[in-house]
């Protein structure tokens, strides 16, 4: 198991601190805190479900669905979302399902956000990470648009985030704990392009397994696959800072 702790090089003595970085890490920490633990309901109105863009609908109650694995009828709360309910491709961007979930993106967030900021400039950095969450969720609702079950996190725009990384800085050494204990440094271009396979591997998965729920595979590839187009175009272009 490769976990990452952080990168060699974080820009901030010649380029200022990141503070889109640090509030977008800020927001969704408050939004964890201070919203979802005391109301759970907000997680079944303003996470993104497939099922309500698809047909232009805001579900409010509860709907019951049959695991397709084990063959048991659930049943699945709603609640009332944002109108129109299309902004759940962003109220959804800043909701996570567990505190594990929420850690995990923050890390993520933390490691390749301040170089990709720095690059862009924060306002363009701002847009491309919305954007790369939209573009996922956007992906996920594309494999299974009749899906009831939401979908959130901020896993999309993280992964677009990533790929910007792996296009302007694929050099640059990423500190690894392996099987959580030693410590390693490897190049970025190698552990995102191992972290991409897997995604791919089971996203693939999940179309095999029908499984209701889980992990939204397809939202992290969605998200990757358009930072990536973008961060090439702004490079081919110049349209980035360098260090």
């Amino acid at each position: 198991m490769l976990f990452p702790v952080g990168d060699e090089d974080h820009p901030r003595r010649r380029h200022g601190r990141p503070w889109l970085t640090w509030t977008l890490m800020l927001l969704n920490g408050a939004v964890f805190l201070l919203l979802q633990l005391p109301h759970e309901e907000i997680i079944y109105g303003y996470s993104f479900i497939p099922y309500e863009l698809t047909h232009g609908v805001d579900l409010r109650k509860p709907i019951l669905i049959t695991d397709p694995v084990s063959g048991q009828e659930l049943e699945l709360p709603q609640h009332a979302g944002p109108r129109p309910i299309a902004l759940t491709l962003i109220t959804a961007l800043f909701l996570h399902g567990d505190l594990w979930h929420l850690l995990g993106n923050l890390l993520f967030l933390w490691i390749f956000g301040d170089n990709i900021e720095f690059a862009l400039g924060r306002i363009r950095y701002g847009i491309f990470y919305l954007a790369c969450g939209i573009a996922g969720l956007l992906v996920q609702w594309g494999i299974d648009p009749e899906s009831p079950v939401p979908v959130l996190g901020a896993s999309g725009a993280i992964s677009g985030l990533m790929a910007a990384y792996f296009v302007f800085f694929p050099l640059n050494r990423i500190r690894l704990l392996v099987a959580y204990l030693i410590p390693i440094r490897v190049p970025a271009i190698l552990l995102i392009g191992i972290w991409l396979y897997m995604q791919f591997q089971a996203g693939w998965g999940s179309l095999r397994t029908e499984e209701l729920g889980g992990v939204a595979y397809w939202a992290h590839i969605g998200g990757f696959v358009f930072g990536l187009w973008i961060a090439i175009g702004w490079r081919l272009r110049g349209r980035y800072y360098p260090r």
